[in-house]
């Protein structure tokens, strides 16, 4: 069964990161059968989401470290059989535009067999960027015959309107920010349900990222990143001490979804799905667990 067949039942995407350009095949591979094999084993996983990772200079041109999550979802298939795969692209950044963009999608479909994409924009405002906006891209994306997804960020401004156009634009579902409180999410979510019902929009999925921190130093990455964790957050976090986090992040994850799926009559409508991310490498056995643990907390729904 496809992705797009998954989304009114809330799938659960597991994200991983592709390996550096300068990997060795060899390297790849074992990665794969050491990590994403085991894992598939291990969780009841939909799909593999991959992030495009790149980074901004100051005239906002990407620099790419990581293998092109294309390349890696060949090599994902040809070791993990017909497994589905998400994959992301930062389309702001087709330097050609549309007709890059296009090209890219025709390829993605056409010779490494991607069903599914999320649009990702720009990381700054300040730019001005040679490729189509995500609403643009969602219209180029779903004519090509793709499945499209697009980022959520409840900490954004008007977040629920710029949802209500990317849903409108073609977008069937939505990963958020890796998110460590549920307040501005929810707040997002009953906005988004309202606006939806109002124009007689059919929902898109939304797809939880939830995320185990086991340090300080991740702590102030995912800060770096963007991602809000307030004070009281914090405290409950470093509730047990430094060597505590990996549990107390899986415990705040557990209970965070539990008050988002108790809140869902709130927002009937919208499917609630997972995408468990592990932001570092040394965090990707907390992200198996917490998986199997939110997994086993959405069967008792």
């Amino acid at each position: 069964m496809s992705l797009k067949e998954k989304l009114e039942g809330g799938p659960i995407l597991l994200e991983v990161i592709p390996p550096n350009r300068r990997a060795s095949e060899k390297y790849v591979r074992s990665f794969v059968e050491n990590h994403v094999k085991r894992a598939l084993d291990y969780c009841e996983i939909d799909a593999i989401n991959l992030p495009e990772v790149a980074e901004e200079n100051f005239r906002g041109e990407p620099f790419y470290k990581n293998m092109d999550p294309r390349d890696f979802a060949a090599i994902l298939r040809d070791e993990c059989g017909d497994t589905e795969v998400v994959v992301n692209k930062i389309v702001v950044h087709c330097k050609s535009g549309a007709q890059e963009l296009e090209e890219w999608a025709s390829t993605a479909l056409g010779d490494y067999g991607i069903r599914n994409v999320v649009a990702v924009g720009g990381n700054s405002s300040m730019y001005k960027y040679p490729g189509p906006t995500v609403i643009e891209a969602n219209a180029i994306l779903r004519e090509a015959g793709l499945c499209c997804g697009n980022i959520m960020i409840p900490e954004r401004y008007d977040e629920a309107r710029r949802m209500l156009s990317k849903t409108e634009s073609g977008a069937e579902f939505f990963t958020t920010q890796a998110t460590f409180s549920t307040t501005r999410l929810l707040k997002t979510l009953g906005g988004y349900h309202s606006l939806c019902g109002k124009h007689r929009i059919k929902p898109a999925a939304v797809l939880v990222s939830l995320a185990p921190v086991s340090d300080r130093d991740d702590l102030d990455f995912v800060r770096w990143l963007g991602v809000d964790i307030g004070r009281l957050t914090e405290r409950k976090l470093l509730a047990d001490g430094p060597k505590g986090l990996p549990e107390s992040s899986m415990d705040l994850a557990e209970a965070g979804w539990r008050e988002i799926l108790s809140q869902s009559p709130s927002y009937e409508g919208i499917p609630l799905g997972l995408n468990i991310e592990y932001i570092s490498r040394h965090n990707f056995e907390y992200a198996l667990q917490m998986a199997r643990k939110l997994i086993g907390v959405s069967r008792t729904r």
